[in-house]
C-alpha cells in the first residue's frame, strides 16, 4: 500500500511539473505572438537616432590650421498598423542632415524622405525574422547661403531580426538596400539625373501596443 501511494504521489508530482511547464510555455507563446497580431500598432519601425561631429586639423613642423568641421545627423521614426497577423503597413519619416564649416563658410545638405512601408514577420517565437519594403517621395536642400532644392524618389528593401525583450518592445537588427534618385538643372541649365544607392545596417527598436 505504501509503495502504491508513493508511486501515485510521484506520478502526481510529475504531472504537476508537466502541467506547470506547459502553462509557462503557453504563456510565452502568447506573449510572443500577441505583439504582431491583427489590430495592434507599432511605433519606431527600424528607427534610429545618430549624431556625428568630426573636426579636421592640418599641421606640420612649422604651422597648423583648422581644416573645418563636419557634422551629420540622422533620425528615422515610423508608425505602423497590423492589417493581418504578422503584417504591418505604415509610414516612415527620414531626416538626414550633413554640414561642413570651414573658414566661416558653411555647406549643408538636408534630405527628407516620406516612405510608406510594409513589414512582414515570420514565426511565433521571441526572435522573429522580418522583411520590409518602402517606397515614396523625398526632398533635398543643398548649398551654401543660397540653397537649391530638388525632389527625390526613393525605395528601401531589407530584412532582419526582431528580438522581443518583453511583450511591448523589440530590438531590431536589420540590413537593407536603399536608392534615391532625382532630376535637376545645374547653373548652365543642363539637365542631370542623380542616383544614390547602397547597402547599410541598422540597430533600432519597435514598440507594440
Amino acid at each position: 500500500m505504501f509503495l502504491q501511494n508513493s508511486l501515485k504521489s510521484n506520478s502526481m508530482k510529475r504531472n504537476l511539473k508537466i502541467s506547470f511547464v506547459l502553462v509557462i510555455f503557453m504563456g510565452l507563446t502568447t506573449m510572443a505572438t500577441a505583439q504582431t497580431e491583427k489590430g495592434n500598432f507599432m511605433i519606431g519601425a527600424s528607427s534610429s537616432l545618430d549624431f556625428t561631429s568630426l573636426s579636421l586639423k592640418l599641421e606640420n613642423d612649422n604651422a597648423s590650421t583648422d581644416g573645418g568641421k563636419i557634422t551629420t545627423f540622422e533620425f528615422t521614426p515610423g508608425v505602423g498598423y497590423f492589417v493581418a497577423n504578422n503584417l504591418a503597413v505604415g509610414i516612415q519619416f527620414s531626416l538626414n542632415s550633413a554640414s561642413e564649416k570651414e573658414d566661416g563658410d558653411k555647406y549643408t545638405e538636408t534630405t527628407t524622405m516620406l516612405l510608406p512601408f510594409a513589414r512582414l514577420y515570420f514565426g511565433k517565437g521571441n526572435v522573429k525574422p522580418f522583411v520590409q519594403a518602402a517606397f515614396g517621395p523625398g526632398w533635398q536642400k543643398w548649398g551654401y547661403d543660397d540653397k537649391q532644392t530638388e525632389n527625390l524618389t526613393g525605395y528601401e528593401l531589407g530584412g532582419g531580426l526582431a528580438i522581443f525583450i518583453n511583450q511591448h518592445v523589440s530590438i531590431d537588427l536589420s540590413l537593407g538596400y536603399a536608392s534615391a534618385s532625382s532630376k535637376f538643372k545645374d547653373g548652365y541649365n543642363v539637365d542631370w539625373d542623380s542616383t544614390s544607392k547602397g547597402i547599410g545596417g541598422n540597430i533600432g527598436f519597435s514598440i507594440f501596443f
